[in-house]
């Protein structure tokens, strides 16, 4: 398998505050982890003092990159690097906030004023918002008259920019009431990453053009002919600070795009939820409907601008150099998602605050449509648990992306050794770089077995290798929405059916009206893309309004044969300025999609999933279970399904996230093993695909009218690979069988080996002495049990055991019981592959022999209790039965 297809890890280091000892160790350490690449961020949040030469962008940093890209290109690791420091992008030649490809604003002033007091000039409204630096244009002076707290008469505009004269304004208001008076002005947002390098401007050519200069004039030349191992350049969060979003020119760029004159409405513009968050008017007109047109179409040129003039800008330029951009597109900002990620060749999305599946889900369409080869995912950062994060916990995040498309990752993260010079980087004795603290989850260099973490990274590969055959996906939901926060629940975020879809097998996506306009969405036979994934229907659903474009496109899908499903008839309204004031238009489309015999509108989605089993469109895996979630693939004359037994992420009536329904607070006992019946749509003979080997098992099955059905018993948060091969070759794999014979193992021997400090950076973790040790023990217990186990051990648990087999048996697994962090286990000698998560049961058959046989496991912890020794202790350990499972 490829280096693309490996996971990835992200790299913090201090600036150039580096040696290249530590560097070079570093890198191998992620090689011998299992790693495939690794993407390289300077941070520098907590002000550690970087003397001026290791700062980011000087000599010293450019050799910094060279020594890693030279030392991954020795161990066969592709490298992403930042595009700037930190997040969001910076550029080091822009030396002014008044260059063009600095980030932009808008920024306003407003205050209320009666008619009757009016006497002469008015003042103009001061800006909210100003800075030390860059000079104000006003851009726009109006005044509205104000009907009702925070609503205003649309009809009363008044352009007042004509009767400015300095800082007043020559006007009195006519007639009776409340006035609102408007003042808003472009300036430099003056965003700059540590005090010192400016933000570009994400909605110009500029600003992209200043990191494509950045990547081909200094960062590449730099690394000289170690470049050539850097795959992408990496953007990292639209975490942009801003007043209100716009960029140099917008206004008259709006009015060519749309037609109409934006500066008039744009006391009704603006997003409030940003993160970081904007200062926004906030108000809104009698008539809302036309307010709320004014809104979708700023969004909507918002996303044109940053498609056209930052993304395929800075996608042309990477190609040019034989490079690509991997890229967290468009969240955080009113931007639409499922759109901009067509527009990178690596779209890549997170979990951080955004667990919701449905979250996930929105780059997954843009990316299948577009034939991206992957989609990426930052996985899985986790406020609160720093070093506290499981492999089972890390794997939870890695599994739910899996099912929602998600092909490959970029671990959060690992942090610089903190070797400099013949010793350490100062303030970092003992501990290495920690680029965020102990607040922040792991840092994957840091666990205690090399072992585990590569074994996990092999059965993450081979997941990736799964999720990149190609996609089959039931429906596609259109989607046009522009703020992607991420705060909702499992059935409840984007399609707000309660699970209901998820639960009865079905699986779906997001396509934008642009996507649906996109060459490959053509419809065949009744199918949507049938050389991608393969939408058997649209479902129109939960949109805030359709514009008569849209409303033509559907029709014309609808006339080649989709069939299309209108849930809820609250949607059918104008979406865009043009349709409000056009709307004889507008409605006449709408009739003219309505009256087409392949739409089907109505009320609930449990009437949807009725509809969809009317019309025959059945799930590639038919089931009843609110617990389990499915992924659908194709390889040929090859079907696969994923099969995830998970638990619902839930928010409440707040939009607060229930803790306790994901990490870190989420436990063992939230989830629950199921024995689910499923039926598997198509021929063939079923088989089971080890994701923590690769290897497959024939499984019992009867056939259907639709296929064949299987009884497959899940634990609580196991994720399965379950296929449909070839007669001929799945009837010759070794069997999968649901009732072997189980004994208990024991006596067990235990030694617990203690981490022991060490003295040079660059010294491995996994330095450990024996503090204790046991024999003849009943049953494996957690680590805390054991007498001599200190609260804040770090180390290993080994436990050991013999048994005698009278014959090596046809069928033979272990059942291990619940264990944390890190497990390896050895079979007679032989390592026998573990990964949490993907099931208990371990294939032992061709590793036991006839006779006496041995049997090893080692249970890692993490370094939580050492390293934030101020929280309630982790337990770790082995806890509980293991069973020999024989047929």
């Amino acid at each position: 398998m490829t280096d693309t297809i490996r996971p990835r890890i992200r790299y913090w280091i201090p600036e150039a505050y580096v040696s290249e000892e530590g560097l070079r160790s570093d890198v191998r350490s992620f090689a011998r982890r299992g790693f495939g690449g690794v993407e390289v961020v300077s941070c520098n949040f907590f002000g550690l003092s970087v003397p001026e030469e290791c700062r980011w962008g000087s000599e010293r940093f450019y050799d910094a990159l060279r020594i890693i890209c030279e030392e991954a290109r020795a161990c066969g690791l592709a490298v992403d690097i930042a595009n700037g420091p930190q997040w969001p992008i910076a550029a080091p030649q822009i030396a002014s906030a008044h260059d063009p490809a600095a980030l932009y604003e808008l920024t306003f002033g407003a205050y209320e004023v009666n008619a009757d007091e009016v006497d002469g000039l008015l003042p103009l409204p001061e800006r909210r918002v100003t800075h030390d630096e860059g000079t104000p244009a006003l851009e726009a002076a109006c005044a509205y008259r104000l009907v009702a707290p925070g609503v205003l008469d649309e009809a009363s505009y008044v352009d007042l920019l004509p009767s400015v004269q300095g800082d007043a304004i020559a006007w009195c208001p006519a007639g009776q009431g409340t006035w609102m008076v408007f003042a808003f002005w472009g300036q430099p947002a003056c965003h700059k990453i540590w005090d010192r390098y400016y933000v570009i401007d994400h909605l110009s050519r500029a600003g992209a053009e200043a990191s494509v200069a950045w990547w081909r004039e200094t960062l590449l030349p730099a690394l000289g002919e170690a470049a050539d191992v850097v795959e992408s350049f990496f953007c990292d969060s639209l975490e942009w600070k801003v007043s209100m979003d716009w960029t140099r020119g917008f206004a008259d760029a709006f009015q060519q795009r749309f037609g109409y004159d934006l500066r008039r409405y744009l006391p009704v513009i603006g997003e409030p939820r940003t993160y970081p968050k904007s200062d926004v008017p906030g108000l809104c007109f009698a008539d809302e409907e036309l307010a709320r047109a004014v809104r979708r179409d700023y969004a909507s040129m918002l996303s044109h601008l940053y498609q056209e003039e930052h993304l395929r800008v800075l996608s042309e330029g990477a190609a040019a150099l034989g490079k690509t951009v991997r890229y967290q597109v468009a969240y955080n900002k009113p931007l639409c998602e499922e759109d901009a990620a067509a527009f990178v060749a690596i779209p890549e999305t997170e979990s951080f605050n955004r667990p919701s599946l449905d979250n996930l889900r929105t780059m997954a369409g843009a990316a299948h449509l577009t034939r991206k080869e992957r989609i990426s995912f930052e996985g899985a950062a986790e406020g609160g648990n720093g070093y506290g994060q499981t492999q089972g916990d890390l794997l939870w995040w890695l599994k739910r992306a899996a099912i929602a498309g998600v092909s490959a990752q970029v671990l959060h993260g690992a942090g610089y050794c903190g070797a400099y010079g013949d010793g350490w980087v100062p303030g970092l004795e003992g501990t290495g770089f920690e680029a965020f603290g102990t607040f922040v989850s792991n840092y994957w260099n840091r666990t205690l077995s090399e072992r585990s973490m590569a074994e996990m990274c092999a059965a993450i590969t081979r997941l990736n290798a799964l999720r990149r055959l190609q996609p089959q996906v039931d429906l596609a939901f259109l989607r046009e929405t522009y703020l992607n926060n991420g705060h909702g629940g499992d059935g409840s975020f984007h399609v707000r059916d309660g699970g209901l879809l998820e639960s009865r097998g079905y699986s779906y996506e997001f396509l934008s009206p642009a996507l649906l306009r996109h060459s490959n969405a053509r419809v065949v036979d009744g199918v949507l893309d049938p050389e991608g994934a393969a939408y058997r229907a649209l479902v129109v659903a939960g949109q805030e309004g359709l514009t008569t474009e849209t409303l033509t496109r559907l029709a014309e899908l609808a006339a080649a044969g989709l069939l299309i499903f209108v849930v809820g008839d609250e949607q059918l309204r104008p979406y865009a300025f043009g349709d409000v004031r056009s709307f004889e238009q507008w409605s006449a489309a709408c009739e003219a999609f309505l009256l087409n015999e392949n739409v089907l509108v109505m009320d609930t989605y449990r009437e949807l999933v009725a509809a969809l089993r009317e019309q025959e469109i059945e799930p590639a895996v038919s089931y009843q279970s609110d617990r389990v979630f499915s992924a659908h693939v194709r390889d040929g004359e090859e079907e696969l399904v994923l099969l995830y037994n998970g638990n619902r992420v839930a928010f409440g009536d707040d939009d607060k996230l229930v803790a306790s329904t994901c990490m870190p607070a989420l436990t063992s006992d939230s989830f629950e093993a199921v024995q689910l019946e499923a039926e598997l749509t198509g021929a063939g003979v079923p088989f089971r695909y080890d994701l923590a080997t690769g290897k497959r098992y024939r499984l019992a099955y009867e056939r259907s009218e639709r296929g064949v059905r299987v009884t497959l018993p899940l634990e609580g948060d196991e994720l399965c690979a379950v296929g449909l091969g070839n007669e001929a070759e799945a009837s010759a794999l070794p069997a999968w069988s649901y009732n072997l014979s189980a004994q208990a193992l024991g006596p067990w021997d235990v030694s617990l080996n203690e981490l022991t400090p060490y003295e040079k950076p660059t010294e491995l973790l996994w330095c450990f002495r024996e503090v204790t040790s046991f024999k003849n023990l009943d049953t494996p217990t957690w680590n805390d049990e054991l007498p001599g186990s200190s609260e804040h051990f770090a180390g290993y648990a080994e436990w050991h055991c013999a048994f005698d087999l009278q014959v090596v048996p046809t069928e033979a697994r272990l059942r291990l019981p619940e264990w944390s962090d890190a497990l390896t286990l050895d079979v007679n000698g032989a390592p026998v592959p573990v990964v949490a998560g993907f099931g208990h049961e371990v294939d032992v058959r061709d590793a036991l022999r006839a006779g006496a046989n041995d049997l090893t496991i080692r249970v890692y912890t993490n370094l939580r209790n050492r390293r934030v020794a101020d929280q309630p202790a982790h337990r770790f350990g082995l806890n509980g039965a293991v069973e020999l499972l024989l047929g």
